[in-house]
Protein backbone atom coordinates (compact mmCIF):
# COMPACT_ATOMS: atom_id res chain seq x y z
CA UNK A 1 0.00 0.00 0.00
CA UNK A 2 2.81 2.35 0.70
CA UNK A 3 3.28 2.89 -3.44
CA UNK A 4 -0.17 4.72 -3.59
CA UNK A 5 1.88 7.32 -2.24
CA UNK A 6 4.20 7.66 -4.98
CA UNK A 7 1.61 6.28 -7.58
CA UNK A 8 -2.59 6.04 -7.27
CA UNK A 9 -2.40 3.78 -9.86
CA UNK A 10 -0.83 1.31 -8.35
CA UNK A 11 -3.83 -0.15 -6.40
CA UNK A 12 -5.75 -1.41 -9.97
CA UNK A 13 -4.75 -4.57 -10.61
CA UNK A 14 -2.13 -5.35 -7.73
CA UNK A 15 -1.98 -8.75 -5.97
CA UNK A 16 -4.13 -7.90 -2.74
CA UNK A 17 -7.56 -8.08 -2.41
CA UNK A 18 -7.56 -6.65 0.93
CA UNK A 19 -4.28 -5.04 3.28
CA UNK A 20 -4.11 -3.09 6.41
CA UNK A 21 -1.83 -0.76 6.84
CA UNK A 22 -0.35 0.14 10.50
CA UNK A 23 2.42 2.35 10.26
CA UNK A 24 4.94 3.83 8.14
CA UNK A 25 7.80 6.65 8.93
CA UNK A 26 10.27 8.63 7.13
CA UNK A 27 12.46 10.46 8.90
CA UNK A 28 14.89 13.00 6.83
CA UNK A 29 17.84 15.95 7.43
CA UNK A 30 19.93 17.22 4.27
CA UNK A 31 21.71 20.25 3.45
CA UNK A 32 23.98 20.97 0.54
CA UNK A 33 26.07 23.54 2.81
CA UNK A 34 27.76 21.61 5.17
CA UNK A 35 29.05 18.18 6.43
CA UNK A 36 29.63 16.75 9.57
CA UNK A 37 32.55 16.16 11.54
CA UNK A 38 31.51 15.39 14.63
CA UNK A 39 31.75 11.96 16.25
CA UNK A 40 28.37 11.43 16.63
CA UNK A 41 26.37 9.11 14.42
CA UNK A 42 22.52 7.42 15.13
CA UNK A 43 23.86 3.95 16.17
CA UNK A 44 27.13 5.84 17.86
CA UNK A 45 25.30 8.16 20.37
CA UNK A 46 27.93 7.92 23.18
CA UNK A 47 29.42 11.30 22.05
CA UNK A 48 27.26 14.40 22.40
CA UNK A 49 25.60 15.79 19.22
CA UNK A 50 25.20 19.29 18.44
CA UNK A 51 25.27 21.07 15.25
CA UNK A 52 27.62 24.01 15.70
CA UNK A 53 30.33 25.67 14.39
CA UNK A 54 33.04 23.82 15.25
CA UNK A 55 31.36 20.57 14.21
CA UNK A 56 30.26 21.42 10.77
CA UNK A 57 32.86 21.79 7.70
CA UNK A 58 31.38 24.39 4.64
CA UNK A 59 31.51 23.15 0.96
CA UNK A 60 33.39 25.20 -1.16
CA UNK A 61 31.08 26.56 -3.61
CA UNK A 62 29.28 29.70 -3.64
CA UNK A 63 25.96 28.47 -4.70
CA UNK A 64 23.07 28.84 -3.15
CA UNK A 65 22.20 26.45 -0.29
CA UNK A 66 19.07 24.53 0.53
CA UNK A 67 18.43 22.26 4.07
CA UNK A 68 15.40 20.24 5.02
CA UNK A 69 14.78 18.10 8.05
CA UNK A 70 11.39 16.81 8.70
CA UNK A 71 9.15 13.68 9.22
CA UNK A 72 6.37 11.67 6.87
CA UNK A 73 3.85 9.34 9.20
CA UNK A 74 1.76 7.47 7.58
CA UNK A 75 -1.17 4.87 8.86
CA UNK A 76 -3.37 3.52 9.33
CA UNK A 77 -4.94 2.59 6.21
CA UNK A 78 -6.81 -0.22 4.27
CA UNK A 79 -7.15 -1.21 0.66
CA UNK A 80 -9.68 -3.09 -0.84
CA UNK A 81 -9.98 -4.74 -4.34
CA UNK A 82 -13.68 -3.85 -6.14
CA UNK A 83 -13.05 -5.91 -8.83
CA UNK A 84 -10.03 -7.74 -11.00
CA UNK A 85 -9.31 -4.40 -12.60
CA UNK A 86 -10.33 -1.49 -10.14
CA UNK A 87 -9.73 -1.23 -6.18
CA UNK A 88 -10.19 1.53 -3.50
CA UNK A 89 -7.38 2.38 -0.42
CA UNK A 90 -8.23 5.02 2.88
CA UNK A 91 -5.15 6.61 4.38
CA UNK A 92 -3.82 8.58 6.46
CA UNK A 93 -0.81 10.90 6.82
CA UNK A 94 1.44 13.49 9.07
CA UNK A 95 3.81 15.73 7.55
CA UNK A 96 6.24 18.25 9.20
CA UNK A 97 9.22 19.77 8.03
CA UNK A 98 11.60 22.86 8.25
CA UNK A 99 13.31 23.83 5.14
CA UNK A 100 15.06 26.30 3.28
CA UNK A 101 15.93 27.60 -0.36
CA UNK A 102 17.57 29.59 -2.14
CA UNK A 103 20.35 30.58 0.44
CA UNK A 104 22.83 33.00 -0.11
CA UNK A 105 26.26 31.05 0.85
CA UNK A 106 27.67 33.91 2.81
CA UNK A 107 24.12 34.67 4.95
CA UNK A 108 24.01 30.71 5.97
CA UNK A 109 27.93 31.26 7.20
CA UNK A 110 27.32 33.68 9.26
CA UNK A 111 24.16 32.38 10.36
CA UNK A 112 26.28 29.37 11.65
CA UNK A 113 29.32 31.42 12.81
CA UNK A 114 26.48 33.39 14.79
CA UNK A 115 27.35 36.98 12.84
CA UNK A 116 30.70 36.98 14.69
CA UNK A 117 32.85 38.39 10.72
CA UNK A 118 32.44 41.91 10.08
CA UNK A 119 31.54 42.81 6.55
CA UNK A 120 29.21 44.35 4.19
CA UNK A 121 27.39 42.18 1.65
CA UNK A 122 25.15 42.94 -1.37
CA UNK A 123 22.57 40.77 -3.56
CA UNK A 124 21.85 38.04 -0.81
CA UNK A 125 18.58 35.92 -0.28
CA UNK A 126 16.73 33.98 1.50
CA UNK A 127 13.35 31.29 1.77
CA UNK A 128 12.50 29.67 5.24
CA UNK A 129 9.69 27.56 5.36
CA UNK A 130 8.17 25.79 8.21
CA UNK A 131 5.12 23.52 7.84
CA UNK A 132 2.89 21.01 9.90
CA UNK A 133 -0.01 19.04 8.32
CA UNK A 134 -2.77 16.04 8.29
CA UNK A 135 -4.40 14.19 5.50
CA UNK A 136 -7.23 11.64 4.84
CA UNK A 137 -6.28 10.52 1.54
CA UNK A 138 -8.95 8.76 -0.91
CA UNK A 139 -7.30 7.02 -3.93
CA UNK A 140 -9.41 5.22 -6.52
CA UNK A 141 -7.86 3.05 -9.36
CA UNK A 142 -8.87 1.25 -12.24
CA UNK A 143 -7.16 -0.63 -15.72
CA UNK A 144 -8.42 1.41 -18.90
CA UNK A 145 -6.78 -0.54 -21.26
CA UNK A 146 -6.08 -4.31 -21.01
CA UNK A 147 -4.70 -6.18 -24.26
CA UNK A 148 -2.60 -9.28 -24.81
CA UNK A 149 0.73 -8.56 -23.24
CA UNK A 150 -0.04 -4.47 -22.79
CA UNK A 151 -1.53 -3.48 -19.49
CA UNK A 152 -2.40 0.47 -18.52
CA UNK A 153 -4.25 1.63 -15.23
CA UNK A 154 -4.34 5.05 -13.72
CA UNK A 155 -5.35 6.30 -10.37
CA UNK A 156 -6.13 9.86 -8.16
CA UNK A 157 -5.79 10.49 -4.71
CA UNK A 158 -7.99 12.90 -3.39
CA UNK A 159 -6.31 14.14 0.23
CA UNK A 160 -8.66 16.35 2.27
CA UNK A 161 -5.57 18.77 4.55
CA UNK A 162 -5.84 19.89 8.15
CA UNK A 163 -2.92 22.49 8.39
CA UNK A 164 -1.45 22.65 11.97
CA UNK A 165 0.74 25.49 11.20
CA UNK A 166 2.85 26.97 8.63
CA UNK A 167 5.85 29.82 8.81
CA UNK A 168 7.74 31.54 6.00
CA UNK A 169 10.58 33.92 6.33
CA UNK A 170 11.35 35.40 2.27
CA UNK A 171 14.34 37.79 2.01
CA UNK A 172 14.98 39.21 -1.85
CA UNK A 173 17.91 41.55 -2.71
CA UNK A 174 19.45 41.71 0.40
CA UNK A 175 22.16 44.25 1.58
CA UNK A 176 23.50 44.14 5.32
CA UNK A 177 26.35 45.09 7.33
CA UNK A 178 27.79 43.45 10.01
CA UNK A 179 29.82 45.85 12.54
CA UNK A 180 31.11 44.39 16.32
CA UNK A 181 30.13 48.29 17.29
CA UNK A 182 27.01 49.93 17.76
CA UNK A 183 26.04 51.41 14.32
CA UNK A 184 24.27 54.54 13.26
CA UNK A 185 20.80 54.02 15.17
CA UNK A 186 22.60 53.17 18.71
CA UNK A 187 22.96 51.07 21.21
CA UNK A 188 23.62 47.13 21.06
CA UNK A 189 23.17 46.89 16.82
CA UNK A 190 25.51 44.73 15.40
CA UNK A 191 23.46 44.79 12.52
CA UNK A 192 22.43 46.43 10.18
CA UNK A 193 19.80 46.05 6.62
CA UNK A 194 20.22 48.30 4.65
CA UNK A 195 17.76 46.97 2.31
CA UNK A 196 15.40 43.88 2.68
CA UNK A 197 12.55 42.76 0.06
CA UNK A 198 10.79 40.27 2.23
CA UNK A 199 7.87 38.22 3.21
CA UNK A 200 6.93 37.13 6.42
CA UNK A 201 4.11 35.17 8.19
CA UNK A 202 2.91 32.45 10.95
CA UNK A 203 0.04 30.44 11.72
CA UNK A 204 -0.37 29.02 14.83
CA UNK A 205 3.43 28.45 16.05
CA UNK A 206 2.68 26.76 18.93
CA UNK A 207 1.80 23.17 16.71
CA UNK A 208 5.58 23.20 16.03
CA UNK A 209 6.58 23.36 19.76
CA UNK A 210 6.12 19.21 20.72
CA UNK A 211 5.11 16.21 19.21
CA UNK A 212 4.24 12.77 20.51
CA UNK A 213 1.74 10.13 19.63
CA UNK A 214 -0.93 12.11 21.93
CA UNK A 215 -0.53 15.29 19.42
CA UNK A 216 -0.29 12.78 16.08
CA UNK A 217 -3.83 11.25 17.13
CA UNK A 218 -5.28 14.96 17.70
CA UNK A 219 -4.07 16.06 14.64
CA UNK A 220 -5.77 12.89 12.76
CA UNK A 221 -8.84 13.40 14.07
CA UNK A 222 -8.61 16.67 12.77
CA UNK A 223 -8.94 18.67 16.31
CA UNK A 224 -7.22 21.80 16.91
CA UNK A 225 -6.33 22.52 13.38
CA UNK A 226 -5.91 26.20 11.70
CA UNK A 227 -5.92 25.69 8.33
CA UNK A 228 -7.63 23.56 5.85
CA UNK A 229 -7.29 22.62 2.35
CA UNK A 230 -6.99 19.70 -0.30
CA UNK A 231 -4.97 17.90 -2.52
CA UNK A 232 -4.26 15.52 -5.44
CA UNK A 233 -2.24 13.13 -6.91
CA UNK A 234 -2.82 11.97 -10.40
CA UNK A 235 -0.76 8.65 -12.04
CA UNK A 236 -0.59 6.23 -14.74
CA UNK A 237 1.26 2.89 -14.93
CA UNK A 238 2.41 0.85 -18.32
CA UNK A 239 2.87 -2.31 -17.98
CA UNK A 240 4.43 -5.09 -20.60
CA UNK A 241 4.87 -8.98 -20.14
CA UNK A 242 6.18 -10.72 -23.29
CA UNK A 243 4.77 -13.95 -22.17
CA UNK A 244 1.88 -15.45 -23.87
CA UNK A 245 0.33 -16.65 -20.78
CA UNK A 246 1.78 -14.29 -18.25
CA UNK A 247 2.35 -15.50 -14.63
CA UNK A 248 -0.69 -12.92 -13.62
CA UNK A 249 -3.07 -15.34 -14.25
CA UNK A 250 -2.17 -17.65 -11.82
CA UNK A 251 -2.83 -17.18 -7.86
CA UNK A 252 -0.19 -15.26 -6.32
CA UNK A 253 0.08 -16.78 -3.07
CA UNK A 254 1.92 -19.66 -5.35
CA UNK A 255 3.39 -16.81 -7.38
CA UNK A 256 6.78 -14.64 -6.60
CA UNK A 257 7.50 -11.35 -7.81
CA UNK A 258 6.03 -9.17 -10.58
CA UNK A 259 3.71 -10.03 -13.46
CA UNK A 260 5.21 -7.82 -16.15
CA UNK A 261 8.81 -7.38 -17.74
CA UNK A 262 8.87 -3.88 -17.49
CA UNK A 263 6.97 -0.60 -16.26
CA UNK A 264 6.42 2.47 -16.26
CA UNK A 265 5.13 5.00 -14.13
CA UNK A 266 3.99 8.52 -14.14
CA UNK A 267 2.58 10.64 -11.52
CA UNK A 268 1.81 14.49 -10.65
CA UNK A 269 2.02 14.76 -6.78
CA UNK A 270 0.81 16.90 -4.13
CA UNK A 271 -1.23 19.34 -5.97
CA UNK A 272 -3.00 21.48 -3.63
CA UNK A 273 -2.65 24.09 -0.94
CA UNK A 274 -3.26 24.96 2.62
CA UNK A 275 -5.32 27.70 3.67
CA UNK A 276 -4.77 29.04 7.32
CA UNK A 277 -7.43 31.90 8.66
CA UNK A 278 -7.16 31.10 12.64
CA UNK A 279 -4.20 32.36 15.02
CA UNK A 280 -2.48 33.76 11.42
CA UNK A 281 -1.08 37.05 10.23
CA UNK A 282 0.66 37.51 7.18
CA UNK A 283 3.18 40.61 6.13
CA UNK A 284 3.78 40.40 2.47
CA UNK A 285 5.72 42.04 0.62
CA UNK A 286 7.28 44.63 2.50
CA UNK A 287 10.60 46.52 2.39
CA UNK A 288 13.19 47.60 5.09
CA UNK A 289 15.48 50.06 4.71
CA UNK A 290 18.52 50.98 7.44
CA UNK A 291 17.15 48.51 10.04
CA UNK A 292 19.33 48.15 12.73
CA UNK A 293 19.14 44.33 14.87
CA UNK A 294 20.95 43.42 17.75
CA UNK A 295 23.10 40.49 18.22
CA UNK A 296 20.48 38.99 21.14
CA UNK A 297 17.83 39.00 17.95
CA UNK A 298 19.77 37.55 15.14
CA UNK A 299 21.35 34.26 17.64
CA UNK A 300 19.69 31.56 19.42
CA UNK A 301 17.61 31.45 17.18
CA UNK A 302 14.87 28.19 16.55
CA UNK A 303 11.86 26.38 15.85
CA UNK A 304 10.36 27.12 19.18
CA UNK A 305 11.65 30.50 19.24
CA UNK A 306 11.43 32.11 15.87
CA UNK A 307 8.36 34.46 16.28
CA UNK A 308 9.16 35.82 19.03
CA UNK A 309 12.72 36.47 17.72
CA UNK A 310 11.28 38.17 14.67
CA UNK A 311 8.72 40.74 16.60
CA UNK A 312 12.04 41.54 18.36
CA UNK A 313 14.26 41.97 15.52
CA UNK A 314 11.50 43.52 13.16
CA UNK A 315 9.16 46.49 12.99
CA UNK A 316 6.40 44.36 12.29
CA UNK A 317 3.68 46.00 13.88
CA UNK A 318 4.22 48.81 11.74
CA UNK A 319 3.98 47.01 8.66
CA UNK A 320 0.46 46.26 6.98
CA UNK A 321 -0.81 42.83 7.63
CA UNK A 322 -4.07 40.42 7.28
CA UNK A 323 -5.21 37.22 9.48
CA UNK A 324 -4.85 34.87 7.02
CA UNK A 325 -2.00 33.38 4.36
CA UNK A 326 -2.09 30.03 2.27
CA UNK A 327 0.96 27.63 1.93
CA UNK A 328 1.25 24.93 -0.94
CA UNK A 329 1.77 21.17 -1.01
CA UNK A 330 5.07 20.12 -2.46
CA UNK A 331 3.85 19.45 -5.82
CA UNK A 332 6.27 16.82 -7.94
CA UNK A 333 7.03 15.32 -10.75
CA UNK A 334 7.54 11.19 -10.68
CA UNK A 335 8.60 9.20 -13.11
CA UNK A 336 10.50 5.83 -12.96
CA UNK A 337 11.38 2.25 -14.49
CA UNK A 338 10.71 -1.19 -13.38
CA UNK A 339 12.76 -3.60 -14.94
CA UNK A 340 12.27 -7.28 -14.24
CA UNK A 341 15.48 -9.81 -14.91
CA UNK A 342 13.70 -12.81 -13.45
CA UNK A 343 10.68 -13.48 -10.76
CA UNK A 344 13.35 -12.24 -7.83
CA UNK A 345 15.59 -9.79 -9.87
CA UNK A 346 14.92 -6.19 -10.80
CA UNK A 347 16.22 -2.82 -11.53
CA UNK A 348 14.34 0.40 -10.96
CA UNK A 349 15.04 3.81 -11.97
CA UNK A 350 13.12 6.80 -10.16
CA UNK A 351 13.03 10.13 -11.27
CA UNK A 352 11.37 13.04 -8.84
CA UNK A 353 11.44 16.68 -10.09
CA UNK A 354 10.10 19.24 -7.79
CA UNK A 355 8.26 21.65 -9.85
CA UNK A 356 8.21 24.19 -6.96
CA UNK A 357 9.38 28.28 -7.88
CA UNK A 358 12.60 29.64 -5.59
CA UNK A 359 10.12 31.36 -3.97
CA UNK A 360 7.45 29.44 -3.73
CA UNK A 361 5.44 29.58 -0.08
CA UNK A 362 5.29 26.56 2.06
CA UNK A 363 6.94 22.63 1.96
CA UNK A 364 9.01 21.82 -1.42
CA UNK A 365 10.35 18.17 -3.00
CA UNK A 366 13.93 18.70 -3.59
CA UNK A 367 14.27 16.71 -6.53
CA UNK A 368 16.10 13.43 -7.08
CA UNK A 369 17.00 10.72 -9.63
CA UNK A 370 17.41 6.97 -8.01
CA UNK A 371 19.05 3.55 -9.23
CA UNK A 372 17.91 0.56 -7.29
CA UNK A 373 18.41 -3.19 -7.98
CA UNK A 374 16.46 -5.18 -5.80
CA UNK A 375 16.03 -8.92 -4.91
CA UNK A 376 12.36 -9.51 -4.19
CA UNK A 377 10.65 -12.80 -2.20
CA UNK A 378 7.68 -13.85 -0.61
CA UNK A 379 9.12 -13.05 2.69
CA UNK A 380 12.21 -11.29 2.35
CA UNK A 381 13.34 -8.37 -0.23
CA UNK A 382 16.47 -6.39 -0.43
CA UNK A 383 17.02 -2.91 -2.15
CA UNK A 384 20.67 -0.85 -2.81
CA UNK A 385 19.08 2.41 -3.35
CA UNK A 386 21.97 4.69 -5.12
CA UNK A 387 20.43 8.53 -5.74
CA UNK A 388 21.64 12.18 -6.67
CA UNK A 389 19.60 14.23 -4.19
CA UNK A 390 19.00 17.66 -2.95
CA UNK A 391 18.47 19.14 -6.90
CA UNK A 392 20.79 16.00 -8.32
CA UNK A 393 24.23 17.74 -6.78
CA UNK A 394 24.77 14.78 -3.90
CA UNK A 395 24.94 11.00 -3.78
CA UNK A 396 23.64 8.50 -1.25
CA UNK A 397 24.17 5.19 -0.97
CA UNK A 398 21.36 3.44 1.27
CA UNK A 399 19.92 -0.52 1.79
CA UNK A 400 16.50 -1.45 2.73
CA UNK A 401 15.57 -5.24 4.26
CA UNK A 402 11.88 -6.35 4.48
CA UNK A 403 11.20 -9.49 6.09
CA UNK A 404 7.57 -10.82 5.58
CA UNK A 405 5.51 -7.22 5.75
CA UNK A 406 7.69 -5.39 8.03
CA UNK A 407 10.19 -2.71 5.72
CA UNK A 408 12.94 -0.61 7.39
CA UNK A 409 15.47 1.01 5.63
CA UNK A 410 18.02 4.13 4.55
CA UNK A 411 18.83 5.89 1.77
CA UNK A 412 21.96 7.34 3.49
CA UNK A 413 23.81 4.37 4.87
CA UNK A 414 27.15 6.07 5.46
CA UNK A 415 25.40 9.03 8.06
CA UNK A 416 24.36 6.09 10.10
CA UNK A 417 27.36 3.62 10.70
CA UNK A 418 30.15 5.39 9.39
CA UNK A 419 31.98 9.05 10.37
CA UNK A 420 32.28 10.11 6.80
CA UNK A 421 31.20 13.67 7.22
CA UNK A 422 27.77 13.26 5.93
CA UNK A 423 25.54 16.03 5.13
CA UNK A 424 22.59 14.48 6.79
CA UNK A 425 20.80 11.37 7.55
CA UNK A 426 17.76 9.09 6.53
CA UNK A 427 15.46 6.33 8.27
CA UNK A 428 12.86 5.01 6.80
CA UNK A 429 10.36 1.70 8.27
CA UNK A 430 6.85 0.40 7.32
CA UNK A 431 4.77 -2.42 9.00
CA UNK A 432 1.42 -3.82 7.44
CA UNK A 433 -0.63 -5.45 9.97
CA UNK A 434 -2.79 -7.75 6.80
CA UNK A 435 -2.35 -8.99 3.62
CA UNK A 436 -4.55 -11.26 1.58
CA UNK A 437 -3.56 -12.02 -2.08
CA UNK A 438 -5.61 -13.40 -4.91
CA UNK A 439 -5.71 -12.88 -8.80
CA UNK A 440 -4.31 -10.68 -10.51
CA UNK A 441 -5.83 -9.46 -13.55
CA UNK A 442 -4.11 -11.09 -17.09
CA UNK A 443 -2.43 -9.06 -19.40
Amino acid sequence: MNGVVYNPASVAANRYRLQIHGVSSDLHATNNAYKYIGNWTPVNRDEGFTLKAPFLKATSTNALKLFSAGMDLRGPGVLVRLSPTSAVAVGTRIRRSLQGNAISASLLTQAVTGFSTPGRWRNSSFNLNSNAFAEWDLTYGRVIIQQNQHLLKAGVTLKRMMGQGAAYLQGREVAYELTQEAYRKGGDSTLVLEHLQGSYAVANAEAQRDFDLAKAIQWLTGRGTSGQGWGADLGVVYEFDPVADPPSTSETGNQVGASYKWRVAVSLNDVGSVNYNRRAIAYDNFELNDQAVSKEDITGVYLTNFDSKLNSALPLASLNSRNHLSTGLPTAFNCDLDYAFNRHLYLNAGLSQGIKGRYSRGMRQFSYASLTPRFESKWLGVAFPFSFVNNYQQLNCGIALRIGSATIGTNNMAALFSKQDPRGFNVYSELTLLRLEGKRVAH
